[in-house]
């Protein structure tokens, strides 16, 4: 369903040349949702005693070759778990757009070292120095 939703919300008729420069265009995130009691065995819930029991999917749609790769995790697992997800498909020229949920400097320092490209929402609290007019940005 999600690369059919991708395809009403991005037509094909929409001209998106300016990413041409890109081997792949990475899209992640993450949905969950609550699952009914009758799965307990199956799922685990978020923790506690007040636990109800959910599901997370994370995904990534690659939007030039409408390709979905997804990981389907116990709703107990947190967000920061991960943060490098997909990564392993990242390679030279590729650009991979995360939620700022997955923002981790280590994980964008791998990407720019496979040579790929990263776009995240800037996390409140971080910091970014220029050393001089040469230097490139770093966190």
């Amino acid at each position: 369903m999600l690369p059919l939703a991708i395809e009403i919300k991005i037509p094909k008729n929409v001209n998106l040349e300016e990413l041409n420069s890109f081997r792949k265009i990475l899209i992640v995130d993450r949905t969950w949702f609550k699952l009914p009691d009758e799965l307990a065995e199956v799922f685990k819930g978020s923790g506690g005693n007040a636990s109800e029991l959910a599901l997370k999917i994370q995904f990534c749609y690659d939007l030039k070759s409408e390709q979905v790769h997804y990981l389907i995790e116990d709703g107990v697992n947190p967000l920061n778990k991960y943060e490098n997800c997909f990564v392993n498909q990242v390679g030279v020229g590729d650009l991979i757009i995360k939620y700022f949920g997955y923002f981790n400097t280590e994980v964008f320092i791998e990407i720019a070292g496979k040579g790929g490209y990263y776009l995240s929402r800037l996390k409140s609290g971080v910091t970014l120095h220029k050393k001089n007019q040469m230097e490139k940005w770093s966190l």
